[in-house]
């Protein structure tokens, strides 16, 4: 199960729903307030390049990295639990 929060201080939910077989995605840190969220999963997940194991398909956790790639550089940092 993938789970992908938005939004100011997103990260705060990220651990009480991560656990055994849940990806847990937030567009920011527990501490970051961005307003506009730059963070976008489908920007990702349509960029072949961020195909990194080369199956012909973008995961979410592919298309996340690719996403911690194109902010980097701006006040927003994307995290994973």
């Amino acid at each position: 199960m993938t789970i992908i929060l938005n939004g100011e201080k997103s990260g705060l939910g990220g651990p009480d729903l991560s656990g055994p077989g849940k990806d847990v995605i937030c567009s920011m840190r527990s501490f970051q307030e961005c307003d506009p969220d730059l963070f976008d999963i489908t920007r990702g997940l349509e960029d072949p390049s961020a195909d990194t194991n080369q199956d012909g398909k973008v995961s979410y956790i592919e298309a996340y990295w690719k996403e911690v790639e194109n902010l980097q550089g701006t006040d927003q940092e994307p995290v994973q639990f």
